[in-house]
């Protein structure tokens, strides 16, 4: 059974994580992720030994606001990024799986993952298409339709997310809040069908979920 690690602020989260950037980093988008980055940054944990990605990426100019990658990348300094593309274009996505995992499911060593107010992962809704998509090496890039605008994305498919090596599960607010609600749903009832439950159930690698009071 996993548990819940509660934390004061992202700072303190940050100080616990900082060890573990090595190798593939994948973030996820939201409001979430930000504060966190900026917290790595104030202990000089980013030293160039890290690259990041992202689980998913809104179909909009990296300098769009809407973009998750454009939101942290002032913020990322000197490390290796690799952003998911930012337009419906097959050659660009396959040359995005090509640089993270060389033809094969990739295997992160850290996923910062977040999740959404309906337990959404990356860009796999509740009912979607992309939430039933199997990945394959070497095709585990799927467009992804969200519930809400931008609605276009390209999302990793459920067992690329589940193949990597330790996973964070990040939310702040109280328990009693949308986000801890949906947690403790995910974590007592085995027959949750939420996109983070599937995740959970799935994953073959370390798993922590922290809450940020902030």
């Amino acid at each position: 059974m996993h548990k819940i690690k509660k934390y004061d602020s992202f700072a303190a989260l940050a100080e616990e994580l900082k060890s573990s950037l090595d190798g593939l980093v994948v973030l996820s988008g939201g409001s979430t992720l930000p504060p966190l980055i900026q917290g790595f940054s104030d202990l000089g944990a980013l030293n160039g030994k890290t690259t990041w990605t992202w689980n998913d990426e809104r179909l909009v100019d990296y300098d769009d606001p809407d973009s998750n990658f454009g939101t942290v990348r002032e913020l990322l300094g000197k490390d290796d990024l690799v952003p998911l593309p930012f337009a419906d274009n097959a050659e660009m996505a396959a040359g995005y799986m090509q640089s993270v995992s060389e033809g094969d499911l990739p295997q992160a060593e850290l996923l910062l993952l977040g999740f959404g107010d309906d337990g959404h992962i990356a860009s796999l809704f509740p009912g979607s298409d992309a939430l039933e998509t199997e990945g394959e090496e070497a095709d585990w890039l799927v467009r992804a339709t969200a519930s809400y605008e931008p609605k276009e994305r390209w999302s990793w498919t459920m067992n690329a997310l589940t193949g990597s090596k330790k996973t964070v599960v990040l939310f702040k607010g109280a328990l009693d809040g949308a986000k801890g609600k949906i947690v403790k749903e995910v974590l007592e009832d085995p027959a949750c069908d939420y996109p983070l439950a599937r995740f959970l159930r799935a994953t073959k690698g370390e798993v922590l979920i922290c809450q940020v009071d902030a």
